[in-house]
């Protein structure tokens, strides 16, 4: 260890033994330091450096760690009235400074107490902004250690939800005060995580396609609108079955819960595929090898297996779901389309944060064509994204967006739900977009 002139280690030695640990092992060490009057008068605050060793070599670089509000050293106690509060995690002496950068919107904050009173949990305020943090037990891990030694030793830990910008963050245990420290959250750019769904069917043709050129539109989009572009494209038969879109969709919500995915980024989630009505009143989406002989047992649950998994998602999702179409799996006709879409549109608005646009509304069915080599949704999204300009019957043109580096939903919503984007015999409109 390294300590500044003026302040002494007690008993005087530079090296401590710790002995040996086993793999993932904890040992405690306490150190004992006197600053002399002199010292006390002219700095106050001190700032000691220690080296962790290994057979001789140097671990890692040195931790630093700086006291301040250091108290008359011929007190019996070496502390004064006032705790003592120090930096651990993080240090202002192992940065030189008090200003910290991240792009984490969380911050887990560290610091060591020594005090004569008894330290409790709720004794200790945290400061955000001037401002009190309140616990919120279902977020913050706070954590005080148990004290060490004849004095209330510990350490205290908790998680912080930083604010955009500076936050100027201290600790406040009675008339004991932290040094402030300020960490700077300025959020990356946002991510896209997208998963394009187009199971094979006998009587669609474009699925599949219809997945592919979704997910293509938007991987262009990378270093543009978004930092990055994620895709998991499921558009082969074997990617397509029951099994393989639940495990896709628990997948994308544990990657929300190791933090891969932050509450700035977009989830999309495009579905191509035949939707039923099955039994209990539930609405389903038929994957590849779908075999009506069982009933709706191997079929995807919309609200169970892909509404539940993006609810526990807490960033901006947006669902593209073309599950209407003509000649579905459960019977044909206007009345099960008008049926599966007042589902569709009732699940969606249970979920909170989730925006949606749906193939088709009221009697209107969906279309593909060979022409397009997509389905009619899927055409007029791509017409959108790539803001096309369509010509009505009368010569007039229409573009999804005036702005060629910017599109908004609202502004998908309304080009997909023009007579000029849609395609078909009978124009279909898309359902209402959702957005809560």
């Amino acid at each position: 260890m390294q300590v500044p002139n003026g302040i002494r280690a007690i008993p005087p030695q530079s090296t401590l033994t710790i002995g040996n640990l086993p793999a993932s092992g904890k040992r405690q060490i306490s150190f004992t330091f006197q600053a002399s009057p002199e010292y006390i008068q002219n700095l106050r605050d001190a700032t000691l450096a220690f080296q962790v060793l290994n057979n001789g070599q140097a671990n890692g670089q040195p931790i630093r760690i700086t006291i301040d509000n250091l108290e008359n050293p011929n007190a019996s106690s070496g502390l004064g009235d006032k705790p003592v509060i120090i930096w651990v995690d993080p240090s202002p002496g192992n940065t030189g400074g008090n200003r910290f950068q991240t792009s984490d919107p969380n911050a887990k904050i560290r610091v060591a107490i020594a005090s004569r009173r008894r330290l409790r949990t709720q004794d200790i305020k945290v400061y955000q902004n001037k401002t009190v943090v309140e616990t919120n037990k279902s977020f913050a891990e706070e954590e005080l250690a148990a004290p060490n030694g004849n004095f209330q030793e510990a350490t205290y830990s908790r998680k912080i939800a930083l604010k955009e910008g500076p936050n100027e963050i201290f600790i406040q245990i009675g008339d004991g005060t932290s040094k402030k420290i300020i960490i700077d959250y300025q959020p990356r750019s946002r991510n896209l995580h997208l998963i394009a769904i187009g199971p094979s069917h006998a009587d669609l043709k474009y699925t599949s396609k219809d997945a592919q050129d979704f997910a293509q539109a938007f991987q262009e989009q990378q270093g543009k609108l978004f930092n990055e572009v994620f895709i998991q494209q499921l558009t082969t038969p074997e990617l397509t079955t029951q099994q393989e879109i639940i495990k896709a969709m628990v997948d994308l919500e544990n990657k929300f819960r190791n933090e891969e995915i932050l509450p700035n980024d977009v989830v999309i989630l495009f579905i191509s595929s035949h939707g039923i009505v099955g039994s209990g009143d539930r609405y389903k989406i038929i994957p590849s090898g779908f075999d009506p002989v069982y009933g709706d047992r191997f079929t995807i649950d919309y609200k169970d297996d892909i509404l539940a998994p993006l609810e526990n998602i807490n960033c901006k999702k947006l669902v593209f779901i073309d599950a209407c179409h003509s000649g579905a799996a459960d019977a044909k006709g206007p009345f099960k389309d008008q049926r599966r879409s007042e589902m569709i549109f009732r699940l969606n608005a249970q979920s909170p944060g989730l925006s949606s646009i749906t193939s088709c509304q009221s009697s209107e069915m969906s279309y593909e064509d060979e022409a397009w080599g997509n389905g009619a949704f899927t055409e007029a999204i791509l017409e959108a994204l790539q803001n096309e300009t369509v010509q009505d019957t009368d010569g007039t043109t229409y573009q999804a967006s005036s702005d060629d580096d910017f599109l908004t939903i609202g502004e998908l919503y309304r080009f997909v739900r023009h007579p000029t984007a849609i395609h078909g015999p009978t124009p279909t409109y898309p359902a209402p977009i959702r957005a809560t």
